[in-house]
């Protein structure tokens, strides 16, 4: 699978440790030998970006989504090329 693909959770698996991802839909960002990266874009939460990283004021308005057990912080998938140490996903979409 390549970058920007959509993953669908697999519903056969959700009676295991896959629940996590019940009823998902996930943009895939890296996948290689150490593993794959995706973003949940199905799941938004009652809160925006603002509300939780007001730092991060270029997209304070943009509605926050429910994402995965990754890492620790707040990773934003977007449209805004130019965006310092912000990585390409494919054309158009970043994070």
């Amino acid at each position: 699978p390549e970058s920007g693909c959509l993953l669908l959770a697999n519903p056969e698996l959700e009676h295991t440790q896959q629940n996590y991802f019940k009823s998902s839909v996930l943009v895939l960002i890296e996948h290689g030998e150490a593993g794959s990266i995706g973003f949940i874009n199905n799941r938004p939460t009652p809160y925006t970006v603002g509300e939780v990283a007001p730092s991060l004021e270029m997209f304070k308005s943009c509605p926050l989504f429910f994402g995965g057990p990754v890492g620790d912080g707040i990773q934003v998938m977007h449209r805004v090329p130019g965006v310092r140490g912000a990585r390409k996903i494919m054309n158009g979409l970043y994070f």
